[in-house]
Formats: structure tokens, C-alpha cells, sequence
């Protein structure tokens, strides 16, 4: 090798990070019928052949290094002002983040979770699909849950605070309504198609534990009548809220989907990325709202609620 730099070194035991492959242990190295080594990633195995080694995987990073490159991740301008971008190129494809440092990879991920606005789509979409590469080897060098070290990325907060845990839910079921699970909801719920959550209008809401549910026409139909959603305490009281219902927005459908979903889940750029825009035709968006088709298809249709005081505690939209 005539440029003077040196190899990297490995050894059986090793922890490496394949360029796309995640986080890995060296099992062996094997001489025949070439030598390579034999890496675990997770249950599989896959091969590196030590002539390439350089091209397709490097060391995992050190303590102090995950633990500085973990505060710039986290860090935020003054006064929460938007991350800079000097100095960080255009990124174009997955193969180039993967090609990136582990210092190059954070400084896109600050961006994504501090200044979205200042990556391109395209850049937000790679950085999203490949953030894992770097949050896993972080969690794993610093020793804590990848869902804890990710909210406090997200949040630019180092300390690391433990999630909050997850509300106890009690279901039940409403006469003519099938069930589709239990949401919290931060203060504010937006009724829209998916793909217009994000500018269509929130209404303000009582905080907490929601559930909701998909009402068909008739036993056995397969076409939606509603949409509905309630606070976990008005849950004795549904049938009578459904009746004092009144109109309170309309919601446009062009994909034949609706949602209704936490308001505050629609600041948050990995939400809706990862789960907002992959909506499916029926079901919940994790612990942050619900969806299903929209009756007959596109269309325009009433959203209906009731408040208690200033909040709302029932939504409902109805495909009429």
C-alpha cells in the first residue's frame, strides 16, 4: 500500500460496524477458500474478506468518542435557534450516508432533529431510514436503551431522562363498533387525511388516554360509517356524547384514508416520516392516533365533537 496509511486492525471478538450493516461481533477468521472474517449481526452471519476489510466495515467507536459525539447531537444554537448546516455536503443517497463518519452522521441527525427544514425531502428520507446505524452503535458504546437514547436526541437533552411509562389502558367495546386500540393525546387532535394532517386545523383536547374505534354501516359490511374517538374518562358516558355531537370542522379525503391524531405527534419529523406517511387502510398509528378508510373513498366530511368546558372528549368523523 504506496499511500502510507495504515490498515485497520481487527481481532476475534471484535465489535465492528459494517458500513451497511449495523453493528456486528467477529466470530473467526476463516483462511479458506480465502481469508475473511465471520461476522454476527444479530442471528445471521455474513462475510468480510480481509483484503477489503477497509471498504466494508470499521471498530466500533470508543467510550469518550460515543459519549462527545452523543453531546454534539444533542446540542442546539442559542436560544433554540436552528442548527447551522456550514459545511455539510448535499446528501443524496443511503449508500453515502453509510459511507459517512460517525462525526458526519451526527451532524445530518442534529439537523433532522433541530433544523429539519434545512435538509432537503430527499436528505430528511435518508437520514430517517438510516439514523439506526448511528443511534445503535451509540446505545450500545454508552450502555442504554435505543429508545431512550433516541428521545433525548430528539429532545437535545444529553441527560438521558427515562421515558415516561406507558398508561395503564383498560379496553371496552361499544355496541356496532370494532375496536382499534388506545392513544394519548398531548393537548390538541387533528381529524385529516394522513397526507394533511400537518395543515389542517387543531382542536384543542383533553389530555391523556383516548381510545378509538371504527364503526361499520351494518353487522358483516365492510364499509366504514365513522370514525370515533373518545376520552378514556367519558367512557360510561359514549352513547349519550355521540347523540350531543355538533359539527366542528370539515375534513377533506383525495386517498381515501382519514386519521385522527395527537397534535403534538405532528411536530415531531420521525413520526411522521416513519409512521404518518406508511398509514395502512385500518388500524392505529402507534401511540399517537388512528386510521381507516374513509367510507366510499374520497370525499368531504363532517367532523363532529363534544366539549366538556373548552376541551374536546369525543370526536368523531362521520363518512355520511
Amino acid at each position: 500500500m504506496g499511500n502510507g496509511v495504515n490498515p485497520p486492525t481487527f481481532a476475534v471478538g471484535d465489535f465492528v460496524v459494517l458500513f451497511r450493516g449495523g453493528l456486528g461481533r467477529i466470530r473467526e477468521l476463516v483462511a479458506n477458500p480465502s481469508e475473511h472474517w465471520v461476522i454476527e449481526v444479530g442471528d445471521a452471519t455474513t462475510k468480510v474478506s480481509v483484503a477489503e476489510q477497509a471498504l466494508h466495515m470499521r471498530t466500533a467507536m470508543p467510550l469518550n468518542e460515543a459519549r462527545s459525539l452523543f453531546e454534539r447531537l444533542c446540542h442546539r444554537d442559542e436560544r433554540g435557534a436552528r442548527a447551522s448546516r456550514d459545511g455539510t455536503p448535499e446528501l443524496t443517497s443511503l449508500r453515502q450516508f453509510a459511507r459517512c463518519s460517525p462525526a458526519e452522521k451526527a451532524e445530518y441527525l442534529r439537523l433532522l432533529y433541530g433544523s429539519p427544514k434545512r435538509l432537503s425531502a430527499n436528505e430528511r428520507h435518508i437520514a430517517v431510514t438510516e439514523e439506526h446505524s448511528l443511534l445503535g452503535e451509540l446505545a450500545f458504546v454508552l450502555g442504554v436503551p435505543l429508545a431512550d437514547l433516541r428521545d433525548a436526541a430528539r429532545r437535545g437533552d444529553p441527560t438521558l431522562a427515562p421515558r415516561p411509562p406507558v398508561p395503564s389502558v383498560v379496553p371496552f367495546e361499544l355496541p356496532g363498533c370494532k375496536r382499534l386500540g388506545a392513544f394519548t393525546v398531548g393537548g390538541r387532535l387533528v381529524a385529516a387525511e394522513p397526507g394533511y394532517a400537518r395543515d389542517a386545523k387543531r382542536h384543542r383536547a383533553r389530555r391523556g388516554m383516548w381510545h378509538a374505534f371504527v364503526r361499520h354501516d351494518e353487522e358483516g359490511s365492510d364499509r366504514n360509517a365513522a370514525l370515533l374517538v373518545v376520552h378514556d374518562g367519558q367512557r360510561a358516558d359514549v352513547v349519550r356524547l355521540l347523540a350531543a355531537a355538533t359539527k366542528i370542522d370539515t375534513a377533506g379525503v383525495d386517498g381515501a384514508v382519514m386519521s385522527i391524531v395527537d397534535g403534538d405527534a405532528l411536530a415531531d419529523d420521525l413520526f411522521v416520516a416513519e409512521t404518518l406517511d406508511r398509514v395502512g387502510h385500518e388500524g392505529m398509528l402507534g401511540d399517537r392516533g388512528c386510521t381507516c378508510m374513509s367510507g366510499d373513498g374520497d370525499g368531504t366530511y363532517p367532523v363532529r365533537g363534544v366539549r366538556d368546558g373548552v376541551e374536546l372528549v369525543l370526536v368523531v368523523v362521520a363518512f355520511d
